[in-house]
């Protein structure tokens, strides 16, 4: 098995789509915890990143869709596994979408 690292990236649902995203979001969750891959999962809060600039100053990181929203770690027998999990993501349904990373 390998571990792989997921960051999700670029849908933040409106008040209407919350909801229905959340549900359908737990129910994936929950499809890979059956198959026992799920190793640790959460999400970026959105406006508390901050980034250093050339001064040594902190910057906030404007909300962007190219912002990171959230991670996770599983575990998979190859990387073919990690992108069959990955295309069921909500995230990617909607307008997302999912960076997988090898970690060693």
């Amino acid at each position: 098995m390998t571990t792989f690292l997921l960051i999700f990236k670029g849908f933040a649902p409106s008040a209407v789509e919350q909801a229905e995203y959340e549900e359908t979001w737990h129910e994936w969750i929950e499809e890979i915890k059956r198959i026992g891959t799920l190793k640790e999962a959460g999400l970026l809060a959105a406006g508390t990143l901050m980034i250093p600039n050339q001064e040594g100053r902190t910057l906030p990181l404007a909300p962007s869709p190219e912002n990171s929203t959230g991670f996770m770690v599983l575990e998979a027998e190859n990387e073919d596994a990690v992108v069959s999990i990955s295309k069921k993501c909500p995230t990617c349904e909607i307008s997302g979408v999912v960076e997988i990373y090898p970690l060693n």
